[in-house]
């Protein structure tokens, strides 16, 4: 992925993702030109894409 798009995907600056790829929250290969192949997995991780995850609902109900 580039970075634009995992930029615009998780709603983060350039500084935030260049911080996450040092500190290994995103895994990124450096290609011959210089720039970066994000790992899609590490980014729809962080989306939480495929998990189910836990939901829950608080009702009030007042009768009149």
């Amino acid at each position: 992925m580039k970075a634009n798009e995992v930029m615009k995907l998780l709603q983060i600056s350039r500084s935030t993702l260049l911080r996450w790829r040092k500190d290994g929250i995103l895994k990124a290969t450096k290609l011959p030109s210089g720039q970066y192949d994000w790992d899609a997995n590490s980014v729809f991780k962080i989306l939480n894409k495929g998990e189910i995850r836990g939901v829950y609902l608080y009702a009030r109900v007042v009768y009149t």
